[in-house]
């Protein structure tokens, strides 16, 4: 980078950090990196202008040479049309190789999510990308806004995405599940949908995608409090049997309606993954007894590389046989370093620590 380059760009920055400083907004620029990072987490009901709103974003839109972008706006209520200032500006950033945006509780919907999609689908030299939207009222229109966007951006290795807490269901899963299918060059994904509505036919969708990622070294799913049940679970099996080379798998699918025949397939499926390193399932408050968690201390230990592991199968229908059956399971575990185990009532569970 010249000396006339890096200080036209530090002129530009502080444009940026005068206007964000005017509406409370914490700014960090890296030169060397090109990447700056932007930062509001204020009390729930406060709110930016949309005038201050489109003055930042034209000013973002002049830092065409960015390669990393942050944005953390959270409980700011900027709506929809907040959300469309900021996509004029990324539109503009086509440089970008990382960018995390995270927008939660902001109130921007279906429309704000559309625009910002619009704006997000021109930065195909992304190669990692988190967004998070928390909370903010968006349902299967705005899914499918982003699911067309992601699809585009074929080069992301990475990819962290957010909608904890919205109105999503089946028709919006089963876009962003196509979306996904086309990113063949993923090594890290994860995918928080806790407290939508997506059920079996969105899982399936997601399997099927899930099932072409065959790079994938990490992978997060986080589907708590949704309406999934024993055939979501059977086609999530089908498809982590293939990703033969994960190293780290998490599994969050607390509150939904997955019983024993739906843990035998996942727990067949995950004595495939012989690679897994860190393994943390969540499947509390479902419909899982003796026989599911059976399956799941009978294929354990052929994961014989792992290292650490937390389980939470309390709330469900496990008594002392199945306790005993996984107790021994995690014994056979001889590289086993850090674990968290959770299955049931109290006295089990002091019973479980004394057996171990």
């Amino acid at each position: 980078m010249t000396k006339q380059l890096r200080n036209d760009i530090l002129k530009k920055v502080k444009e940026v950090e005068k206007i964000c400083q005017k509406i409370g907004l914490w700014v960090s620029f890296y030169p060397e990196q090109l990447d700056l990072s932007i930062i509001r987490d204020s009390e729930e009901g406060t709110s930016i202008r949309i005038s201050d709103a489109y003055e930042l974003a034209k000013a973002l839109s002049k830092l065409t040479i960015l390669r990393s972008l942050s944005v953390h706006i959270k409980n700011c209520i900027i709506e929809g049309s907040g959300a469309t200032a900021f996509a004029k500006a990324l539109s503009k950033l086509i440089e970008l190789e990382k960018l995390k945006l995270i927008f939660e509780n902001n109130n921007i919907g279906d429309f704000g999510i559309n625009v910002l999609a619009r704006s997000l689908s021109k930065l195909t030299k992304l190669r990692k990308l988190e967004i998070s939207f928390q909370s903010n009222k968006i349902g299967d229109f705005g899914a499918h806004a982003i699911a067309e966007a992601i699809s585009k951006l074929t080069k992301l290795s990475e990819l962290r995405i957010d909608f904890w807490n919205n109105r999503i269901g089946d028709p919006g899963m089963c876009a962003l599940a196509e979306a996904l299918s086309k990113l063949t060059k993923l090594s890290i994904l994860e995918i928080h949908f806790t407290w939508n509505k997506v059920g079996d036919s969105g899982i399936l969708a997601l399997g099927k995608a899930l099932s072409k990622l065959a790079e994938l070294r990490i992978l997060e799913m986080h589907f708590s409090e949704n309406k999934i049940g024993d055939s979501g679970a059977y086609a999530l099996a089908e498809a982590l049997s293939n990703l033969t080379k994960l190293s780290k798998l998490t599994m969050y699918f607390r509150g939904n309606r997955i019983s024993d025949r739906g843990a035998c397939a996942l727990a067949k499926a995950l004595s495939k993954l012989t690679n897994l390193n860190e393994l943390d399932i969540d499947f509390r408050n479902n419909k899982i007894g003796d026989v599911g968690i059976a399956a799941f201390a009978e294929e354990l230990p052929k994961l014989t590389k792992l290292k650490i592991l937390y389980v939470d199968f309390s709330g469900n229908n496990i008594g002392a046989s199945g306790i005993c059956a996984f107790a021994k399971a995690i014994y056979k575990l001889s590289k086993l370093c850090l674990f968290r185990i959770d299955l049931t009532n109290e006295d089990i569970k002091i019973f479980f620590r004394r057996f171990l």
